[in-house]
């Protein structure tokens, strides 16, 4: 089974990242997770830090809905009490991993953020739960699945045409994302993507 993971908002603010995160949970590496009010997160922030139309990110969190199966995760509120150590405002995350977890018989989840000092371990070390930031999590990943992970950046690059991107500017982009193990690993293998 592809890892479960929670996408905290940092991580979908950034199209770069949202896009590859996205493209490797449509090629079924990882199962990425997210709730409403994730998505009011980083549409709230995006709106107000790149003063994009709040219509285009509602198109964007249709896709996204649309597109990803199970991943929009409901009915998770009650497990925020669970989670006394993590900071407030991260509290709906790690419970929506929690759900993830139950909803798969106590699977591990991890939650993907940069954030990742706002979630207490000991919270996590309760339940089948942990964290990582996405260049540690998708080195990992390209590191245990490369064929898949350059399948998926791959399909990355060729969807962007407005304008085209080489495979040089998206290294240069995941870089910019604070990506640099990562694109490291990739860049050997630009002529592939």
């Amino acid at each position: 089974m592809p890892p479960l993971v929670v996408l905290d908002a940092n991580v979908i603010f950034p199209a770069p990242l949202r896009d590859l995160l996205l493209w490797l949970s449509y090629n079924h590496i990882i199962r990425a997770h997210w709730t409403n009010q994730i998505h009011d997160e980083w549409m709230r922030n995006v709106e107000a830090k790149q003063n994009i139309p709040r219509k285009d990110l509602e198109r964007v969190r249709r896709l996204m809905d649309r597109h990803a199966g199970d991943a929009l995760v409901t009915g998770y509120a009650n497990f925020a009490s669970a989670f006394p150590d993590t900071d407030p405002n991260d509290r709906h995350v790690a419970a929506a991993a929690l759900s993830v977890s139950k909803n798969n018989r106590d699977a591990p989840v991890t939650i993907i953020t940069w954030n990742t000092k706002d979630f207490a371990q000991s919270d996590l070390d309760r339940f089948t739960l942990s964290k990582q930031d996405p260049d540690r999590f998708l080195s990992s990943l390209f590191k245990d699945q490369m064929s898949g992970v350059l399948r998926a950046i791959k399909q990355q690059r060729a969807n962007l045409k407005k304008p085209p991107v080489t495979a040089g500017e998206l290294l240069a982009a995941f870089r910019n994302q604070r990506l640099d193990r990562f694109a490291a690993l990739v860049e050997p293998y630009t002529s592939v993507i």
